[in-house]
Order: C-alpha cells, then sequence, then structure tokens
C-alpha cells in the first residue's frame, strides 16, 4: 500500500471516529412548530401552528438523540385562565409525548410563553400587578400538566421559555408557584428551571437586566429535589440566535462564570436551546461548545438544539430539519458537527404502523431518579407507533405571511411582535430589555507544546490534549486518535500523517 493510499484510508478512519463516548444524559432538538402564529391565537393547525411529523421524530432518534423538546403555547392550550385544556390542541401534545416515549426517547414539555400569557389581544406579564395573569393561574396550569403526564417517567417539565424584561425577583416568585404546581399534582420528575434576560448562560452572574440570575434563582426550592436549571446560548454576536453567522466563541470564556456558579452551587444545569448555522465559523462554534459540555459533564447533564420541525425552509438557518425526507437531503450542519456527539442507535426504517399503549396517570410508586446520576436506559427496540398523521410532503418555503405566520427565511421564528418576546440584537446600554456584549474572544493561542510528529521506529508518542498532558504508546487507539483531533489541536492533515506512520508500522511498506 503506497502512502497516498495509507493517508486516504487514514483519514476514511478518522471520518467514521469522530463519534466522542458522550457522558452527558440527554441529546436532543426542539420540534418547533406548535409554538407557531402567536400573534393569532387560538389560530389553526396547518395553518398558523403546525404539528410535529412522525419522520422528524424518528429521524432524530435514528441520529442518536434521545430528547424531544415540544414548545406549545399556554393559550392554545388552556384558552381560558383557570379553566380546562382544550382537548383538540391537547391531543396534538399528546401525540407528540406518546409516540417519541414509545420510542424510548424523553419529552421536555416547554409552555412557549416569555413568561406571559395574551389575555384580550395583549401580552400579560404572569405575576404583574394589575395584569390579570397571576401566579395562581400559573400554579394551575403546571398543576393540570403534571397530572397529564406524571405516570410518564420519560416526560419531564420546562417551567417556562425565556422568560425577559422583567425583575428576575418576579421570574423566581412565578417559577416557584409554577414548581408547587407540578409537585402539588404528584408529578416528581425532573423539572428545568429557567431565569431572567432570556435565560442567557452568557450573561447568568451580569446584571444589566437587574439583579443577576445567579442571586436570584439559586432560591428556588423543590420538594422533590429533582430540578436542574435551563440555559439558551447562540453563537452569534448579540447571542440572540437571529444571525447566520457566529463569533469567536470560546466556551471556556463565555460560559466560565454560570459553570463555575453551578459547580460552586452544586446545581445541574442543561442547555435548552443553541444552534448552529450552516457557516464555517458556526461549525466551529458548535464543535467548541459540545466539546465544553462533555467536558463539564458533572455540571451539565446535556442539551436540546434549535430546531426541527415540518415547515422550515430550506434557507432558514441553525435549521436540524431535513430539507426532505424522500429522498433525505440533511442539514449539512448535523454531519459536520452534530454526529460527531451522538451514536446511532436506529429504531426502524420503516414508517410506524401501530398505536402505542396509552400513558397512565397514576403516581409511579417510585421516585423518578434525578436525572444526574445515572445514565437513562433508552431502549434500541420500541413499539413500531403511529400517533400523528405524518406530513406527505415538507415544504422549503413558509405559509403566506398575511396569515401572520411568522416568515422564517433567516431566523429563528419570531415569538411576536412585541419586544418584550424577543431576544436584543446589538443592544449597547444596560437597561432592561437590552443586552450589553461582552468581550468573549477567544485570546490567542500561546500553547506551542502540541507534539504530532510519530518517531519512525515509534515506541511512543507525547500528545498534549489541552490542559492536560497525556503520553500514548502504540498502537494508539481508534477513541485516542478521535479525541485529539477533536481538541482542535492537530489538523487533519497532521492526521493523514499519523494514519500513515501507523499503517507503516502495523503493516509495513
Amino acid at each position: 500500500m503506497n502512502k497516498m493510499a495509507m493517508s486516504l484510508s487514514g483519514l476514511m478512519l478518522v471520518s467514521m471516529l469522530l463519534t466522542v463516548e458522550s457522558k452527558l444524559l440527554y441529546k436532543g432538538v426542539s420540534e418547533s412548530c406548535l409554538e407557531w402564529g402567536p400573534g393569532t391565537v387560538p389560530g389553526k393547525v396547518d395553518n398558523e401552528y403546525f404539528r410535529p411529523n412522525t419522520e422528524s421524530i424518528l429521524y432524530m432518534k435514528n441520529k442518536g438523540m434521545n430528547t424531544i423538546r415540544l414548545p406549545f403555547l399556554w393559550e392554545r392550550l388552556q384558552p381560558t385562565l383557570g379553566g380546562s385544556f382544550d382537548a383538540t390542541y391537547q391531543g396534538y401534545i399528546d401525540s407528540v409525548v406518546n409516540y417519541a416515549t414509545g420510542l424510548g426517547m424523553f419529552v421536555i414539555i416547554d409552555p412557549h410563553n416569555y413568561m406571559r400569557y395574551k389575555l384580550n389581544g395583549n401580552n400579560k406579564v404572569i405575576g404583574e400587578s394589575g395584569s390579570g395573569v397571576t401566579t395562581d393561574h400559573f400554579k394551575d396550569l403546571w398543576k393540570r400538566l403534571g397530572g397529564l403526564y406524571k405516570g410518564n417517567d420519560k416526560v419531564m417539565f420546562g417551567l417556562m421559555n425565556e422568560p425577559n424584561s422583567v425583575t428576575t425577583e418576579l421570574v423566581l416568585t412565578v417559577m416557584q408557584a409554577g414548581m408547587n404546581g407540578l409537585r402539588e399534582s404528584g408529578a416528581t420528575q425532573l423539572a428545568l428551571v429557567p431565569g431572567n434576560a432570556w435565560t442567557g448562560a452568557h450573561s447568568w452572574n451580569q446584571n444589566w437586566y437587574g439583579t443577576p440570575n445567579a442571586q436570584v434563582m439559586k432560591g428556588i426550592t423543590d420538594p422533590q429535589n429533582n430540578f436542574i436549571f435551563e440555559f439558551h446560548q447562540y453563537f452569534d454576536n448579540d447571542y440572540s440566535g437571529t444571525q447566520g453567522t457566529c463569533k469567536t466563541f470560546d466556551s471556556s470564556v463565555v460560559l466560565k462564570d454560570v459553570t463555575d456558579w453551578l459547580r460552586t452551587n452544586k446545581f445541574k444545569g442543561l442547555v435548552g436551546e443553541f444552534g448552529v448555522p450552516d457557516v464555517e465559523s458556526c461549525y466551529t462554534a458548535g464543535l467548541n461548545f459540545l466539546q465544553f459540555m462533555e467536558d463539564n459533564s458533572d455540571v451539565y447533564v446535556g442539551w436540546t438544539a434549535w430546531a426541527a420541525g415540518p415547515k422550515w425552509g430550506a434557507n432558514d438557518i441553525q435549521v436540524l430539519e431535513p430539507t426532505s425526507f424522500n429522498p433525505l437531503t440533511e442539514r449539512p450542519s448535523f454531519n459536520r458537527v452534530f454526529s460527531r456527539y451522538l451514536t446511532d442507535t436506529p429504531v426502524s426504517t420503516k414508517a410506524p404502523t401501530t398505536t402505542p399503549k396509552p400513558v397512565t396517570t397514576q403516581n409511579p410508586t417510585t421516585k423518578t431518579p434525578v436525572m444526574t446520576t445515572q445514565k437513562p436506559q433508552v431502549t434500541t427496540k420500541a413499539p413500531v407507533v403511529t400517533t400523528l398523521k405524518p406530513t406527505t410532503k415538507t415544504p422549503t418555503t413558509k405559509p403566506n405571511p398575511t396569515t401572520k405566520t411568522p416568515v422564517i427565511t433567516t431566523q429563528k421564528p419570531n415569538p411576536t411582535k412585541a419586544p418584550t418576546t424577543q431576544k436584543p440584537q446589538n443592544p449597547t446600554t444596560k437597561s432592561p430589555g437590552t443586552q450589553t456584549p461582552v468581550n468573549t474572544a477567544k485570546p490567542e493561542n500561546t500553547d506551542s507544546s502540541v507534539g504530532t510528529e510519530v518517531p519512525t521506529q515509534g515506541v511512543e508518542t507525547k500528545v498534549v490534549i489541552p490542559t492536560t498532558p497525556f503520553t500514548y504508546t502504540f498502537p494508539l487507539s481508534n477513541r485516542t486518535i478521535a479525541k485529539v483531533i477533536l481538541s482542535g489541536r492537530i489538523t487533519f492533515d497532521e492526521a493523514s500523517d499519523l494514519f500513515v506512520k501507523m499503517e507503516e508500522k502495523l503493516f509495513g511498506n
């Protein structure tokens, strides 16, 4: 075998070896569609808002994800505060829960309301004096939701999506009310608690929005002691997730404060939203971020990316939904970034054909374990089920904007036209509702200690992975080589040379 052939075969091996053995419990995506069209409430299904389809969920499962985050609108589920749930809209949520958990996946229930409820056509802050939407209303929502899903140990509860433009103290008060309602229902599963300022991980310790989340939110209490904090983190210049490019993003700098806060206070966290647009700068940022999650798995239990759903177009940024299922046309970012941190666990190559058993609402006899101490067992064989009507065609364009469904061609769906529900862009002042950029540029790399030369006689070679030196002897394991490459401290050309030297030693010239 000549050196060129060996080099090429080595690089082919690299592409197959770039799967990291993950230590995280939850890896998944937000199925964004039930919450669309918030300007029209209740709206019509398949017009203002849509239902996730089975193809998408099964695809994510087969790619190695084990978690679906399910955004929905509170107003559609509970049209009258304190009243019964709308049976039809609840059915859409139930269908996703039953289908995904029937495949062995976890589902995070996510009221995507920014700590608001549309009352008489206006967005009203929960718990704000005179708003007409009280903490008791929020408690009632979660008491009902907990009662619905307390018998399904694959369901987790995200108390609220992205509170913002309010006081942090009010966020704590409202989230505590939701937690109390959830636990009064008898539900014991994991609860996810957000903070203020769009629950940004990068700003958790900052004060431009009021009292820092780091100071206030550690006051949350849970009688089950089974909660974690949910953070959101985008990689663009203002961290809003609305731009198609990414800054130089070093997670060890940007996320240092919140990570230290988790560790100091013995809390756990999950990043519920982040996105990787299909450009090189974002691939780099995404890989850096996912590796940081793995390296700090003592405090982070997982992530769910933004986003999937049946109506995303081919040009929409940071979307993981394939542009087509037949033929399958995948998003480049999935294989360039996410697949390296996922393990394929195929369920079925055929569309589901049977109905799952109904989810029981009886209180389990044993407490659902805190999902931060052991890796959940996700079944590789699950009932072949169908509870959703699959979309027969996935359009690449959005509905007509005159229907008030947002046209989403360059950014995450705009939750409403109200400024209180949109992340700030290019903030310049330290005032509520705006965000001060922080200096998170990656410092110059002055570490020249990485050794990539392999001795031809090859008794041993020393390779330094950032911050920690290790010495490896031949033959290097596939996992070790992949880890060195993924560290970003060895190029593919250098990897090619490494494989040439290895093959020369193992197989001769």
